[in-house]
């Protein structure tokens, strides 16, 4: 029955893939088409769809999926978002629907913090609080009393979450959290965000308190060399839309042009009512070493960067819904996909600066599961150290502690669990990669011998989900990367000014 299924399936999405893929004004008739066609074939078959609801739950809490650690709790991060004040967001509905679609998906997956990222054009036309989203229910954050321009906002779901909303752009860098435009018209601005320069940097350090990325480190132009001297405070260590996007899959990731689209249209439309359609990006989902290897030169070169996870979301890839509602490349979905932890001490814009600028944070791709109590730190004999910090090897010894995460009750279940594996990666000072320890069981005890910078990876064969995938059952049996640590420095001694 599966061989049937995937047959009727390659003959008939092979000539509307090859139509919509090379005629972007073709996706607006032939998707529609296509789930005629698809679930009149289906009938004729006499397949019966599944009677079970495949729509995914909201994301749980982040405070659910983790225990208050060393005075830190966890907060859930989206990094990098298109709201519809960028140009190519939600090209295929209305804006006022993009709106709300937007402020939406920060309940339903328990967003703690929002960094929008939007294109020069048109965030450059407007001001705060308008970039940051508010409404008149929402509560405006404010730097130095409400007689100064506001700097988050606050907003509150039905269930009480609240979300802390914050705007920056997205052009040849990438700044977070801004707390003021630069510059004071339009033109200006346009022109000053689109440079790539250290001395733009700085200026939106010293002057709008912004957290600095390079986006789309799988650039291959972006080498560690010329990152080097842009004065960064983080990189992009994945990008889901680069790994949706035929083009920069080819030409950036080594990938295959088309691959894994076919699979995703046929989530999309869903004729046999099997497969939940937020994994339809399990056939993209590769994360490529092209992003580990710049990070590791960069961190051989004492850069301590912070690795951070950019869901790139645009809600503009795909017309229609998808049989759960939403949109196959809705904000909801991508933005589940893939998230941030922080380890913050309150829920605060400052805090939230402090855990980006020191790395103490991780990449999930929640998409395959929320991870439940993960954890990564150092012991010496007289203190804690968290991510993001250097040990000093010449007069103490540091014990390495990663703890395995386990699935979330409220996850995809299938009655199958997955496998998991936990990995410590090394990083030596010349930039070379290892795995120096990986594990099944629940935790990894490290003592740090040479210098260097050490994160932990989690795998995951995401077994759990083989109920939800429909004809793709084989695919639950390949490793996923579900976390990537930033890391924790050893060195061999205090640079001469701590002595």
């Amino acid at each position: 029955m599966i061989a049937q299924r995937r047959a009727l399936l390659n003959l008939l999405f092979v000539p509307l893939c090859f139509i919509s893929c090379t005629n972007k004004l073709a996706w607006n008739n032939v998707l529609p088409t296509a789930r005629e066609l698809l679930t009149s074939s289906a009938t004729e078959l006499q397949i019966s769809a599944s009677s079970r609801d495949n729509q995914a739950p909201d994301s749980p809490s982040s405070q659910s999926l983790s225990k208050n650690k060393r005075g830190y709790v966890l907060a859930r991060a989206a990094l990098h978002m298109h709201s519809p004040y960028s140009y190519d967001a939600c090209t295929s509905i209305s804006k006022d629907q993009c709106y709300a679609d937007l402020r939406s998906s920060f309940c339903k997956n328990h967003l703690d913090f929002v960094a929008l990222t939007d294109h020069p054009s048109h965030m450059t036309e407007l001001e705060f609080p308008k970039l940051l989203l508010n409404e008149p229910e929402d509560e405006l954050i404010f730097q130095n009393g409400q007689n100064s321009d506001p700097i988050a906002n606050r907003m509150t779901c039905s269930d009480g979450h609240k979300v802390l909303i914050m705007a920056g752009f997205e052009s040849q860098m990438m700044a977070l959290g801004m707390t003021q435009h630069i510059e004071p018209t339009p033109e200006r601005r346009s022109e000053e965000y689109s440079k790539r320069s250290s001395e733009l940097s700085l200026r939106l350090k010293n002057e709008a308190d912004a957290i600095v990325v390079m986006p789309h480190t799988e650039g291959k132009g972006k080498t560690p060399e010329k990152l080097s001297n842009l004065s960064l405070d983080a990189i992009e260590i994945y990008n889901l839309h680069a790994n949706i996007s035929p083009k920069t899959r080819a030409d950036e990731l080594g990938l295959t042009y088309f691959s894994g689209l076919i699979d995703l249209l046929v989530y999309w439309v869903d004729p046999f009512g099997e497969q939940q359609a937020d994994l339809a990006f399990l056939s993209f989902m590769t994360v490529r070493d092209v992003y580990a290897k710049k990070w590791d030169a960069l961190i051989a070169q004492g850069q301590h960067l912070t690795g951070i996870g950019g869901n790139d979301a645009h809600q503009s890839l795909f017309p229609g819904k998808a049989k759960d509602g939403d949109k196959i490349d809705s904000y909801r979905r991508l933005s589940r996909w893939v998230a941030n932890g922080l380890l913050v001490q309150d829920l605060t814009v400052s805090e939230f600066k402090n855990a980006l600028r020191k790395g103490r944070s991780w990449v999930t791709f929640e998409g395959l599961g929320s991870p439940v109590d993960f954890d990564f730190f150092a012991e010496t004999p007289n203190q804690t150290l968290e991510l993001g910090d250097t040990v000093y090897l010449s007069d103490q010894t540091a014990i390495l502690h990663a703890q395995m995460p386990t699935l979330h009750h409220s996850s995809p279940q299938s009655g199958v669990s997955p496998k998991i594996t936990l990995k410590l990666i090394y990083v030596d000072t010349r930039g070379n990669e290892s795995v120096i320890e990986s594990t099944g069981n629940s935790a990894i005890r490290h003592e740090i011998k040479s210098p260097g910078a050490y994160r932990v990876e989690v795998d995951i064969i995401p077994r759990h989900l083989k109920r939800f995938v429909g004809y793709q059952k084989e695919i639950t049996e390949r490793a996923f990367k579900w976390i990537i640590s930033n890391h924790i420095y050893a060195v061999s001694e205090p640079p001469p000014s701590s002595l």
